[in-house]
């Protein structure tokens, strides 16, 4: 189970000479916002043997052969020994032991969508400043 987050910054390297600076600038400013999904993730994860927990990783400059302006960051959980973590995160009936719960990626990403768009869209304008 993953989920992969993608966020297009061909318009914004594409505005000046000078901007091919700001594009690793982005992909970092990126990369640092989702660590804290993750972090909460791992927070939340149901913990039986721990091997679910253990599981998580977030990937930072994930590869995009099609786009090369793309600032991709991977948050995973499963492996080939962990082929339940699909499972566990969709099963609401189940009754997880505070402070774990199932929807366990999903829940801090929505929690954190606001605060890390808002965090990116402040990057990028103080990237324009700079550039300026």
């Amino acid at each position: 189970m993953n989920m992969d987050i993608k966020v297009d910054l061909k318009g914004i390297t594409n505005l000046k000479e000078t901007s091919k600076e700001m594009h690793p600038a982005m992909k970092g400013s990126f990369s640092e916002s989702m660590k804290k999904v993750f972090e909460e993730s791992q927070y939340l994860v149901p913990v039986d043997t721990g091997a679910l927990k253990e599981s998580g990783r977030l990937i930072t400059n994930v590869p995009d052969e099609n786009n090369e302006h793309t600032a991709a960051v991977a948050i995973e959980y499963g492996n080939d020994l962990v082929t339940y973590a699909m499972i566990v995160h969709e099963d609401l009936q189940y009754q997880h032991i505070s402070p774990t719960q199932a929807k366990f990626l999903e829940v801090p990403f929505e929690r954190q969508r606001h605060p890390l768009l808002t965090a990116l869209r402040d990057r990028i304008d103080e990237l324009f400043h700079e550039f300026r």
